[in-house]
């Protein structure tokens, strides 16, 4: 009969344990890097790392962006910027914090880009399959918006300083801006409202 009056109490405790399970928190595996089209639509197979200044009176954030993904828009891109919790440096080369991304925003130092060191994205509509390279590992952001490029080469060698997550990184006679999140980077042109999202082992193209 002990064993019938604890019954209650015993279903009780199940029931309060139950309820405590940490829904919120549970483990998301990391997802295995893919191809993604940019919003340019210059191929179908485009493909991260691993991602704050007050934007510019030209930036229209957009309230509804989900600034915990990707931007896929210029309006998006600068609801990240928008959004950043950390104060604005002006560099005019700069590291992200795991150092896989070098950026060079400053228009004395040519055309505005950031570099991937690893994860450089298989890209056969952007890059020639008889080229040297059929990986996009650099974008450049020119007067002509952003260029993916199927480079060899590198922008690494002159000293950059390592940044953020949250930061914004501005150079006073550049109009480009570029927020630094733990998903990647994100560089706008404020000028030309056109942009780029680079991360380990994919790529967007903003506008």
């Amino acid at each position: 009969m002990r064993s019938t009056r604890l019954a209650g109490p015993v279903l009780l405790l199940a029931l309060l344990a139950a309820g405590c399970s940490e829904d919120g928190d549970s483990a998301q595996p990391d997802p295995s890097p893919t191809a993604e089209s940019p919003t340019t639509e210059s191929g179908s197979g485009l493909g991260g790392e691993s991602l704050q200044e007050t934007p510019s009176t030209q930036t229209t954030p957009t309230p509804d962006a989900d600034v915990g993904e990707p931007p896929t828009t210029y309006d998006e891109g600068a609801a990240h910027v928008a959004a950043a919790s950390g104060e604005p440096v002006e560099l005019a080369r700069f590291l992200t914090p795991s150092g896989n991304i070098y950026c060079s925003i400053s228009d004395l130092t040519g055309t505005p880009a950031c570099e991937l060191g690893e994860g450089p994205v298989k890209d056969l509509d952007v890059c020639d399959p008889q080229g040297p390279s059929v990986f996009v590992g650099r974008i450049e952001l020119g007067e002509d918006g952003p260029v993916p490029l199927c480079n060899t080469d590198t922008i690494r060698g002159a000293q950059a300083t390592p940044v953020e997550y949250g930061d914004v990184v501005t150079w006073p006679s550049s109009p480009v801006e570029c927020v630094v999140e733990e998903i990647g980077v994100t560089c706008l042109d404020d000028d030309l409202r056109e942009g780029f999202f680079l991360a380990r082992g994919r790529y967007r193209l903003l506008g």
